[in-house]
């Protein structure tokens, strides 16, 4: 078997990463990590990282345990990698939980724009079948994703009029007059 160069061992990581990384042999799992990854969510970090490489560093302590980036880690492994750009936090354990449940969490909150997304989408509908595959969405999401878009709210005309309602949804707070069905 061919010794790896310390060059080689980094062509996966985005240039201005390199002088980050660290062996993965040498970074542990966080055995904390409220995050869990399963099939899907493994199947489209790795497939991002075989398409773009290591674009982004993990976050770690200054023992090697991975706060932020724990799949992507995995994802190494599986892939075969030796290396990985890794920035190391700064603050205490109690702060370096904070951060990693923060991390996970405020990605979960974030929304996607239907209308980009699906404008998106269609563009790169032409590419290869796979390439859209591995954006992690399943097939008939793609379709619904694609084959419709929706009216973004700068585009939806607001009309603000005083109009004393009879009715409010509980759920969403629609309000109207007449008879509810």
């Amino acid at each position: 078997m061919k010794k790896e160069t310390p060059a080689e061992g980094l062509m996966h990581i985005a240039e201005r990463l390199r002088p980050f990384a660290r062996q993965v042999s040498k970074l542990k799992h966080d055995p904390a990590n409220a995050r869990k990854h399963g099939p899907k969510n493994s199947a489209a970090i790795r497939a991002s990282l075989s398409e773009h490489g290591q674009v982004k560093p993990i976050v770690i302590l200054k023992d090697g345990t991975v706060i932020a980036g724990n799949g992507t880690l995995d994802a190494a492994v599986n892939l075969g990698w030796s290396h990985l750009a890794v920035v190391e936090f700064a603050g205490d354990e109690q702060a370096a939980r904070r951060f990693a449940i923060q991390d996970n969490r405020t990605a979960e909150l974030a929304e996607w724009d239907d209308v980009e997304l699906s404008r998106l989408l269609a563009e790169m509908r032409g590419e290869e079948e796979d390439s859209l595959r591995s954006l992690g969405f399943l097939d008939m999401d793609l379709e619904k994703l694609i084959a419709k878009p929706r009216i973004s709210d700068s585009e939806f005309k607001s009309v603000s009029i005083d109009v004393e309602c009879d009715y409010r949804c509980p759920s969403c707070s629609y309000e109207w007059k007449g008879t509810p069905k």
